[in-house]
């Protein structure tokens, strides 16, 4: 079978479908920035105005004013990020939620595509954030320039409710992308008094100061959420407890001098029976040592996070009350 270009037309010879060699370098173009170009870009290959026009009544398209879409390439985030970023001009960049999406944050609606520039747009398709981006730090992502992942937090703060925020910030702080210090610099640098989500983001910054490590998932960080906001004590993340004659086990949470393991099951309905079984053993062995297990599925995490406190707070009380007879 005779391969097929994004042109939807036979590579078996150019010359033949008579493409014009500036029309071949505009799409070997595209190729690099998933299917979509400027038509700047275009005229710098050679393609005027006229080839192009000729080309969008046979199958090119339109993404917004001045890009084009070449035919034969999915439609994908990158691409409508691409497109985004070349109508907004060579110095714009990705940001806001789409630069949380880009470097991969936990916690990201889909919305459309967000673009920080200093041109004036207008753009039913798109969020355009007009600012100063001179003195933004850039990363690139492929031929897509973003903020970095601590100005990212910072913008994110300005439009993500807080528990989306926090789940952003903690994938951030899990995945490795940044540290809790580099991220307070930014905000002390450029983000103070009257700054749209900095007291947010600060507030969550100071909490994960003194962690040794961050939420390991999204479960746990929701699960931190709901010991806040119910003013219960913190336990302590990813405890491992010592079981002699066997292996380590380590749970989710755990309030180790009232000896009370928190397991959150996100995935147990579809685990399959080796992961009961194997649930089944851990439990017993922490039965033995004197543990108290209590495990939610993540349906009541998310859906009843006030009954999850009470049955924390019960079982807290509970063992106080042994501890103290004795």
């Amino acid at each position: 079978m005779t391969p097929v270009t994004a042109l939807g037309q036979s590579t078996c010879s150019a010359s033949d479908m008579g493409f014009h060699p500036a029309e071949l370098a505009a799409v070997d173009l595209a190729s690099s920035q998933f299917g979509v170009l400027h038509v700047r870009q275009g005229a710098e290959v050679g393609l005027n105005a006229r080839a192009i026009s000729r080309r969008l009544s046979r199958g090119w398209r339109k993404k917004h004013p001045g890009v084009i879409c070449i035919p034969g390439y999915p439609d994908t985030f990158e691409q409508r990020a691409m497109a985004a970023h070349l109508y907004a001009g060579p110095d714009s960049l990705l940001s806001h939620r789409s630069a949380g999406r880009l470097h991969g944050l936990d916690g990201i609606p889909t919305s459309r595509i967000e673009v920080s520039t200093p041109r004036r747009l207008r753009s039913m398709d798109l969020v355009v954030h007009q600012r100063d981006v001179a003195t933004i730090r850039r990363k690139h992502f492929g031929p897509l320039p973003a903020t970095t992942i601590e100005q990212t937090a910072l913008d994110l703060a300005a439009v993500l409710n807080e528990v989306s925020l926090e789940i952003a910030l903690d994938s951030a702080l899990r995945q490795g992308l940044t540290l809790v210090n580099r991220v307070t610099e930014l905000l002390d640098n450029i983000g103070g008094r009257g700054t749209p989500g900095s007291s947010a983001l600060r507030a969550l910054l100071e909490e994960r100061a003194p962690m040794t490590r961050p939420p390991e998932s999204v479960v746990e960080t929701h699960v931190l959420r709901i010991v806040r906001a119910s003013d219960l004590p913190k336990p302590v993340a990813q405890h491992v407890v010592s079981v002699p004659g066997s292996s380590d086990i380590r749970v989710d949470f755990a309030y180790p001098d009232l000896r009370i393991a928190i397991e959150v099951d996100s995935v147990r309905w579809h685990s399959g029976l080796r992961a009961i079984h194997r649930d089944n053993r851990r439990q017993n062995l922490l039965a033995a040592q004197g543990w108290l297990v209590l495990r939610f599925e993540w349906d009541d995490i998310v859906r009843r996070p006030e009954w999850v406190a009470q049955q924390i707070l019960a079982a807290i009380e509970t063992r106080v009350r042994q501890l103290q007879l004795g």
